[in-house]
C-alpha cells in the first residue's frame, strides 16, 4: 500500500477500470481530509465537502456557485504527517448534487504548495486505512 492508502481509479475494481483515469483517485472520507475554500469573493458560504482527491484533482461537493473553467483556490487539510497544502484548481466539469441543493464539481490541481501524490515525494510514514 502507498502513503495515500486504498486508491480508487483505473484497475482497482471493475466498476472504476473502465474510467480514463491519468491519476489515482483516493476517497477523502478513508484519509480523514478536508478542504477549505482560501478565496473567494461571494462572501460567506459553507466550507466544500472532499469526495476524492489525485494528484492531478480534486472532486467535491459545495454550495458555491461555479462555472467550468472558474479558478477555485482552496486549502486541502490531511492528517499528519502530511499536513496541509493550498492548491490553484481549475474546474473542468460539474453536475448538481443528488440531493438538489449544491454542486458536485471536478477540479484540475494546476499548482500545489505540496506534491503528496505524485511519484516525485516519498512518504516517511505509511498511512493505514
Amino acid at each position: 500500500m502507498g502513503c495515500m492508502g486504498a486508491p480508487t481509479g483505473p484497475g482497482r475494481n471493475s466498476a472504476a477500470s473502465h474510467e480514463r483515469r491519468r491519476h489515482t483517485r483516493y476517497p477523502a472520507s478513508k484519509l480523514g481530509c478536508r478542504f477549505e475554500w482560501l478565496e473567494w469573493a461571494g462572501g460567506e458560504v459553507a466550507q466544500p465537502e472532499a469526495i476524492n482527491l489525485s494528484s492531478g484533482g480534486v472532486c467535491l461537493r459545495t454550495a458555491r456557485s461555479t462555472a467550468v473553467g472558474e479558478a477555485l483556490w482552496l486549502k486541502v487539510v490531511l492528517p499528519d504527517p502530511m499536513g496541509s497544502a493550498e492548491l490553484r484548481c481549475i474546474v473542468r466539469w460539474l453536475r448538481p448534487a443528488e440531493e438538489g441543493t449544491g454542486w458536485i464539481v471536478g477540479a484540475e490541481i494546476i499548482e500545489s504548495t505540496k506534491g503528496w501524490f505524485g511519484p516525485e515525494e516519498d512518504c516517511p510514514h505509511e498511512t493505514t486505512l
